[in-house]
């Protein structure tokens, strides 16, 4: 699995499972954990400070999850305003697109 892509995913169900325990997720946040949470299968939920590190070897292990969950996050982040939203939005197929098109104009005096 590509690096920056589980890093990419890894942060965006970080962020959105820290919004929930916050008790700051919106419903749509609240929703997608609940989905993305269901994947993951765990016993019992780690604890904040492990979540980043749990959810990483569960994708690395797993790139058919991992894409399922990039599925899950873009279904529905049009309609969230969270940060995980934000940070899928350049993710495609399993891999992060950071490349941009640049116009340069010249002017000659």
């Amino acid at each position: 699995m590509d690096p920056i892509y589980l890093a990419t995913m890894t942060s965006a169900v970080t962020m959105l499972a820290v919004e929930c325990a916050k008790g700051v997720a919106s419903g749509v946040g609240k929703s997608l954990w609940a989905e993305i949470k269901s994947l993951l299968t765990w016993k019992e939920e780690p604890e904040i400070a492990d979540l980043a590190i749990e959810i990483a070897k569960k994708l690395q292990a797993s790139p058919d999850m991992a894409q399922q969950v990039e599925v899950i996050l873009k279904n529905k982040q049009s309609s969230s305003s969270t940060i995980s939203g934000a940070l899928i939005a350049h993710v495609s197929g399993g891999k992060v697109i950071a490349g941009q098109t640049i116009h340069i104009q010249t002017v000659n005096m």
